[in-house]
Parts: C-alpha cells; sequence; structure tokens
C-alpha cells in the first residue's frame, strides 16, 4: 500500500533508499530546503507502511507570458517499489497542480539524451522532446546506451547489443549500440490545457548550449 503526501523536510533522512539509483541527482541539502520553502506543492513523497519512502518528486513553477510553466526538477522511484505506476501517479499531481494552482502552459523536464528508458517513459506519459541541450553537465561522461538519443530515434540506431537501463523510475530492455558521446539532455515538454494550439511544444529545428536556456 503506497500514500502519496506531502514531501517533509524529515523526508530528507530518509530516503537514500531511492538516491542510489544511478539516473538520480543528489543536490545539496539548501537545494532540497529552497523547494520545500518555495514550491511546497510541488513536492511530493509515496510512502510505504512504517514511513519507508518509496519515491519522490520535486518541481517548481516559472517563467512569463507564454513561458509560463511547470518544470520537473526531480522524480524517482526505488528500484524495489517499480512498476507499481508510482512514477505516473507523482507526475499527474505535478501537472494537476500546474494546471489547477497556476494555470500555465506547459510542463518541461530534462533528462539525460542517454537514458532511454526514462524518454521512452516520458513518451508514454504524453511528453514530447522539444529541443536538445549539448553540454549540459559538465566533467567526464559516463553517457554511452543511445548517446544523443531523441525521440524514436531508436529506431533508427543500428543495434549491437541487447541492454537494461534504468530510468530512475523503472526498468526497460532495449536494443541499442554501444557509443559514448559528449553529455546532452533532452528538453521534454507536455503542453497543458491553456496552451489551446500546443505552441509550447513544436519542437525547435536545432540543439542548444546550456547559455541559451532561458531557465535552468
Amino acid at each position: 500500500m503506497t500514500c502519496l503526501r506531502r514531501f517533509s523536510a524529515h523526508d530528507l533522512f530518509a530516503f537514500n533508499n531511492v538516491n542510489l539509483d544511478y539516473f538520480t541527482e543528489t543536490y545539496h541539502l539548501p537545494f532540497y530546503l529552497q523547494y520545500l520553502a518555495r514550491w511546497p506543492e510541488y513536492c511530493l513523497c509515496g510512502t510505504a507502511p512504517g514511513e519507508v519512502v518509496q519515491g519522490y518528486i520535486l518541481g517548481k513553477v516559472e517563467g512569463d507570458g507564454p513561458h509560463w510553466h511547470g518544470h520537473v526538477t526531480a522524480v524517482t522511484v526505488a528500484p524495489v517499489f517499480r512498476r507499481q505506476k508510482l512514477a505516473e501517479q507523482l507526475m499527474q499531481i505535478l501537472e494537476d497542480t500546474t494546471i489547477k494552482m497556476h494555470n500555465a502552459f506547459f510542463v518541461d523536464l530534462f533528462v539525460r539524451a542517454s537514458n532511454a528508458a526514462a524518454i521512452l517513459m516520458y513518451e508514454r506519459f504524453g511528453y514530447s522532446v522539444y529541443r536538445r541541450v549539448l553540454g549540459y553537465y559538465s566533467g567526464p561522461s559516463p553517457e554511452d546506451a543511445l548517446g544523443e538519443f531523441c525521440g524514436d530515434e531508436v529506431s533508427r540506431w543500428g543495434v549491437h547489443e541487447r541492454i537494461t537501463v534504468s530510468s530512475g523510475c523503472d526498468e526497460y530492455h532495449i536494443q541499442a549500440p554501444t557509443i559514448s558521446l559528449a553529455v546532452t539532455i533532452a528538453d521534454m515538454r507536455k503542453a497543458m490545457p491553456r496552451d489551446v494550439n500546443k505552441l509550447s511544444i513544436v519542437p525547435l529545428k536545432r540543439a542548444i548550449h546550456p547559455h541559451e536556456l532561458e531557465f535552468d
């Protein structure tokens, strides 16, 4: 049985089982506290009996005019609690909050371009790749799998081997080449009802660099 509730400061002492996932980013303490203080409605978690943290989502709202949007900063589920649609439920609550409380135009998120499982999962949730951001992460690149995977390009790669990749929420078996490229992220978006013509999700025709991002 899962209980969905607001993420609290106390949960910061109990979510290590979730953050051990390879694709889950771990931030410093002030980062989490800032989100809890400024956007508490966007900070949620799922817990099992005994207050065991199963997964969580952190988000915020930002921008102005047609760029007013909700942003998913992190959504992840501990490996032992996956395949229960917890990530989907957390995403749905965040989207409902974006619509009902903030009346924003879209929700966006960043995901490593090599994390094919996450991209496929978000596409199943209704998101699409709006643009790619080159060199978003600095330092040595651990990227392999799909390299600069974008959208449905997985079907156009030559098949080299069968691998299992983790999205931080679920696991899938995929066919992928073994390629190592610079770290690239996919900026994925989903239009909310306010964006009647879905202008916010019209794909950008070129990749951009981090300094070109309107928000981070």
